[in-house]
C-alpha cells in the first residue's frame, strides 16, 4: 500500500446565483502538466451543508466547511480520494476548481 491522496474542498453559492454549480478535480504531474480527473455538476436543494448518516440514512449530519468557505449556509463539501502510485513523491497533486453556473 503506497497510501492515498485525499483532497478536501468546500464552497458556497455566489450571492447572485440560485442553485447550480460545478466542481472539477484536476491532477498535476511532476512536470506541471494538468489533466481532468473528475467533473461533477450539481444543484443545491437544501440551504445547509449536510451528510447522510451511513448507519441511519434518515439522520442528517451537518458538515464542517473549510475556513475560506465561511458558514455552512448554501455550502457544499466534497472529499476526493485517489490511490498513490509507487514512487509518487508529489506534495499536492490535486486541484479543486469551483464554478458558479
Amino acid at each position: 500500500d503506497n497510501g492515498t491522496w485525499v483532497l478536501k474542498t468546500s464552497g458556497r453559492l455566489a450571492d447572485w446565483q440560485d442553485t447550480y454549480g460545478r466542481l472539477e478535480i484536476w491532477e498535476v504531474d511532476d512536470n506541471g502538466v494538468k489533466w481532468l480527473q473528475w467533473r461533477f455538476e450539481f444543484n443545491w436543494w437544501n440551504d445547509t451543508c449536510f451528510f447522510f448518516d451511513e448507519e441511519d440514512p434518515e439522520n442528517l449530519i451537518e458538515c464542517d466547511v473549510l475556513p475560506l468557505t465561511g458558514k455552512t449556509d448554501e455550502a457544499a463539501y466534497f472529499e476526493f480520494t485517489m490511490p498513490k502510485r509507487y514512487g509518487d513523491a508529489r506534495k499536492a497533486p490535486l486541484i479543486a476548481v469551483w464554478y458558479d453556473l
